[in-house]
């Protein structure tokens, strides 16, 4: 109880009362000694202990609820991180919350069977219901949406002016959110709402009362249409915001992991996994351009049918190819007003039908279209712009990746392979005469190399002599191999042949047959003919090693062994002894210059 009456004293009015305390016990102690003084003076002084013991107590409490008092202020600086907004979602579903409140709230003050507000879309020319409270839902028709012409809402869009009416006939139409057969309402009242001084649509309350609206009634209305009015101002650029945030963040995100793709197969693999998370989708195809007639699919993910990745179409049967064949993008919102089923690809595939909207876009440089990306929902109305314009970003970065990694490709195949034979060049040659070398190892089987020079009957500096000389010997050459075996251009006048058998009579069988091809064979050029003639040198597995440079060595030096004995010969290495494995014919004696 002395507590609780501490409490309501002020800190100031304490410290008065302790002061005035100290004094009186001063006083005191000047007073005679006698036993009745002492006593009174005990009594005084413990009591004078006990008030400064609870009044610092009180104190203490005092600065602990201040203390409390600015946490809440503190608190309250920060009420509106509960909204937590991340994306346009939560904006959506913080107006949602907004609406079902106010129209709960409009039901109650203006007693009505129901609060309707309606959004009119003019391009589509209907009304679509926002968002509704009542007490009887079973009454409303079943689609979202009825005609702009329709009914009393239209007459308050046309009018721009709010609308009551307390005595309305029985008839189908006058309120189209209900059910022809179940229009009961007697009392209508409903009021524009604006967004930047554009109506958008109406707010609408009905009552089965005549009567039931006054002018009144009809303010309260106005006010609560005006509040929608406002919300959706703030939500808006609320919704602004956010979007712009989560759009650039999203295409930052996929900038950055297309930058990371060298190869032009990562990039088509990158882009049917991650557009799914970044604009929702049942199905995702990848098309590449071939020709001028015909594309290829690339990937598809989602249900395909018979569609599968490698599947080729011509550009003038679906909608992939229409995409290609303009070099535009194309939405689809609604299939299913489509009498007959639309091809996405060609007219042999597997109908899609569940699949009810569509969002494809070219993939292109200023210069040359080179594939299309093509979304599909099982939803109706599922792409809207703000998704197209994301796509087309994606696939403009996508084809700038598909021009680097196409140019790196192409500078990493010219670095392998002759320019003027496109063979492999003695790069490849390092790279792959290692790994067959393993890869025979491993099937148990044997590495030949067969080393072959060309020797020509006139100078290099006639060229048109020269490069005719070399396609005669590779017409003869290449029929010749087999479809695990590698040519390589060591050189311009020394070719290899790497070969995997099983042992060495198909390689002699080989070389027998290119040196009788190569004898009774001429070159043709500016109208005459042109003797030329080879030498074939032959390293088995014996003296193959990991040293490239080993390898090639001992192959010149077989080529040089064979050479000594004429043209046309070739000569199975075999170390400090040189095999002769084929006699001289008539032909080489008379071919050997």
């Amino acid at each position: 109880m002395f507590e609780s009456v501490f409490r309501n004293l002020s800190v100031k009015t304490g410290y008065l009362i302790v002061l005035f305390g100290v004094i009186v016990l001063f006083v005191l102690g000047l007073l005679p000694n006698s036993i009745t003084w002492i006593i009174i003076k005990v009594i005084y002084f413990a009591g004078l202990i006990s008030y400064v013991f609870l009044h610092y107590l009180n104190v203490a409490d005092t600065e602990e609820d201040e203390e409390e008092e600015e946490n809440d202020v503190e608190t309250e600086g920060t009420g509106q991180d509960w909204l937590k907004i991340d994306s346009d979602q939560n904006v959506e579903e913080l107006f949602d919350r907004f609406l079902d409140n106010t129209l709960r709230l409009t039901q109650k003050v203006l007693v009505s069977e129901s609060v309707v507000l309606l959004f009119a879309n003019y391009s589509k020319k209907f009304f679509s219901i926002r968002h509704k409270i009542t007490k009887t839902p079973e009454r409303f028709i079943s689609a979202e949406s009825f005609d702009l012409m329709k009914g009393l809402p239209s007459l308050v869009l046309r009018n721009r002016t709010p609308l009551i009416e307390n005595h309305l006939p029985e008839g189908n139409e006058i309120i189209p959110y209900y059910r022809p057969e179940d229009n009961e309402s007697r009392s209508f009242a409903a009021v524009p709402v604006f967004f930047n001084d554009l109506i958008i649509g109406v707010l609408c309350v009905d009552s089965t009362v005549q009567e039931s609206f006054s002018n009144e009634d009809l303010e309260l209305l106005k006010q609560f249409g005006g509040l929608i009015s406002t919300q959706l101002v703030n939500s808006n650029r609320l919704y602004e915001y956010e979007a712009e945030n989560w759009v650039g963040n999203v295409l930052f995100e996929v900038s950055d992991e297309m930058n990371r793709i060298i190869d032009v197969e990562d990039l088509w693999s990158y882009l049917s996994k991650k557009i799914p998370d970044v604009v929702e989708c049942d199905r995702i195809s990848i098309s590449g351009k071939m020709n001028t007639r015909e594309g290829k699919i690339l990937r598809i993910e989602g249900g395909t049918g018979n569609l599968k990745p490698g599947r080729q179409f011509p550009l003038t049967e679906g909608i992939v190819g229409w995409v290609m064949r303009k070099n535009q993008p194309l939405r689809v919102e609604d299939f299913a007003s489509k009498e007959n089923y639309v091809p996405r690809f060609d007219g042999e595939e597997t109908p899609a039908r569940e699949y009810f909207s569509l969002l494809a876009v070219p993939v292109a440089t200023s210069k040359s279209l080179i594939g299309t990306i093509c979304l599909e929902s099982t939803k109706t109305n599922k792409f809207n712009d703000q998704d197209k314009r994301i796509l087309q970003t994606i696939a403009n970065q996508a084809a700038t990746i598909y021009t680097n990694a196409s140019t790196v490709e192409r500078l990493r195949q010219f670095s392998f392979k002759d320019s003027e034979t496109k063979l492999e060049n003695r790069n490849a040659f390092e790279l792959i005469v290692p790994r067959e070398i393993v890869r025979s190892k491993n099937f148990g089987l044997y590495l030949y190399l067969i080393f072959v020079k060309l020797y020509f009957q006139v100078e290099k500096n006639e060229p048109e002599i020269y490069r005719e000389t070399i396609n005669e010997f590779l017409s003869l050459c290449l029929p010749t191999l087999a479809d695990t075996d590698y040519i390589f251009r060591l050189e311009s006048d020394m070719f290899t042949v790497s070969s995997v058998q099983q042992d060495s009579k198909k390689i002699t069988d080989f070389a027998r047959a290119l040196l009788q091809k190569v004898a009774q064979k001429k070159a043709w050029a500016n109208g005459q003919a042109f003797d030329f003639y080879i030498n074939i040198g032959i390293v088995t597995k014996e003296y193959l090693t990991n040293d490239i440079e080993k390898n090639i060595e001992l192959g010149e030096t077989a080529v040089k062994s064979a050479r000594l004995k004429g043209p046309n010969n070739y000569l199975i290495y075999s170390g400090k002894q040189a095999q002769w494995n084929q006699p001289r014919s008539q032909a080489d004696r008379e071919a050997e210059p």
